[in-house]
């Protein structure tokens, strides 16, 4: 994967929602890889996921019930924090950050994800500042709390601004069979 690069862990009950994340994503050129997608038949899928978020640069664990009770989930997050990822947590509504200590040693960085129409759109600053920005912010202040946490919100506001460009409709997705794994 290349530079702007994220992983997104998630359920198979959920392509819908996740196609329109990553559509989003690309349209902000951030290069994104979902099993969904990108998996062909014959692929050796373990090694082939593996392989995928270590090239990553970022992971998103797009975390519903669902995903929650996957195998396939809990290994992949397993995987990004043994391969020091920045992981992401993406909650829907219906799971509560304390749900979260079973997966992660430590508290992840959690987005709240709202329902309704907007609410992928309405996250992706969080998503952007996160993933593309924040490892950016982690290396130039290092060991440096103030200036890292206004550098922090400084990610923020240039990634709402960047989305201000993104027209609002992401193009649609393209027909065919998209089966996962979890």
């Amino acid at each position: 994967m290349s530079a702007n690069s994220v992983f997104i862990s998630h359920a198979t009950r959920n392509d819908s929602r996740v196609e329109e994340l990553r559509r989003h994503l690309e349209l902000l050129e951030v290069q994104v890889w979902a099993d969904h997608q990108n998996l062909t038949a014959g692929q050796f899928l373990a090694k082939e996921i593996r392989s995928k978020i270590e090239a990553c640069d970022a992971f998103v664990a797009f975390l519903t019930q669902d995903a929650m009770n996957s195998a396939w989930v809990q290994e992949e997050i397993k995987h990004a924090l043994k391969s020091k990822k920045t992981v992401i947590a993406l909650l829907t509504p219906e799971v509560k950050i304390p749900a979260l200590k079973p997966l992660f040693r430590k508290e992840p960085v959690a987005i709240l994800l709202t329902e309704g129409p907007a609410a992928i759109t309405n996250v992706l600053p969080q998503i952007l500042a996160a993933t593309v920005l924040g490892p950016v912010v982690r290396h130039l202040f290092a060991g440096r709390a103030l200036p890292a946490v206004i550098a922090g919100g400084v990610s923020l506001f240039v990634a709402a601004a960047a989305l201000s460009w993104v027209p609002r409709e992401a193009p649609a997705a393209a027909s065919g069979d998209r089966g996962g794994l979890a």
